[in-house]
């Protein structure tokens, strides 16, 4: 699965390569597409925190209501003055 940058004006992908997507529109197209695959967030469990200076990664075990099993899912947030911001989100 590929990182995004979501908190930047243009939505970058992981490799630096631009997409020509808006967020809004992407962020639609894989809502629909793991909603299909995979159903409905369920239940979630925190597993760690990783905190650094500037940024914090979240790490959180995650469930689907249609495939089975526990997936990874992790969050890093970035402080730009003074405000924290989703640099990326990966569910695996």
């Amino acid at each position: 699965m590929r990182m995004f940058d979501i908190h930047s004006k243009g939505l970058k992908g992981g490799n630096g390569a631009g997409c020509d997507i808006k967020q809004k529109e992407y962020l639609q197209k894989i809502c629909e597409q793991y909603q299909k695959e995979k159903g409905y967030f369920s239940q979630r469990e925190p597993v760690t925190v990783f905190k650094r200076p500037e940024s914090a990664a979240i790490i959180w075990k995650q469930w689907f209501t249609k495939a089975q099993g526990e997936f990874v899912a992790e969050m890093v947030l970035v402080n730009q003055n003074g405000k924290y911001l989703v640099d990326h989100a990966m569910v695996f």
